[in-house]
């Protein structure tokens, strides 16, 4: 995935197309295997800068791992998604995803940081 991203994607469709046909036939997954697939998935548009893309699968995500109460992935999920809202001038939203964060992990300086920065930043 590091070396080509676009190649990440292609066969992350196909994986994803493959999952669609399994859960058709009322295959049973557990919440994580999906959330990894989707979370390398957006880590991959990030690379490429397709930010909006990057968006929509973090937002998917969140809503799976809020039901699955799985600390391990929410954290570095909802780091990276205030990343994005950043990068798409969303502040408040990036505040508020960050916020979260801090929940997770309150010693995070850097984050603190950022929450600073961010609130001085004109509104979206």
């Amino acid at each position: 995935m590091q070396e080509n991203p676009k190649t990440a994607l292609n066969l992350f469709f196909q994986a994803r197309e493959a999952f669609a046909l399994l859960l058709s036939q009322k295959v049973v997954f557990e919440d994580t295997w999906y959330k990894h697939v989707m979370f390398r998935s957006a880590l991959c548009y990030y690379k490429i800068g397709d930010m909006k893309k990057c968006d929509a699968i973090f937002s998917e995500i969140r809503t799976i791992d809020d039901k699955s109460n799985n600390a391990t992935l929410t954290v570095p999920i909802l780091y990276m998604h205030g990343l994005v809202y950043q990068k798409l001038k969303q502040y408040q939203k990036a505040i508020a995803t960050f916020k979260e964060y801090l929940s997770y992990n309150p010693e995070d300086e850097e984050v603190k940081h950022r929450i600073r920065v961010l609130s001085e930043k004109p509104g979206e």
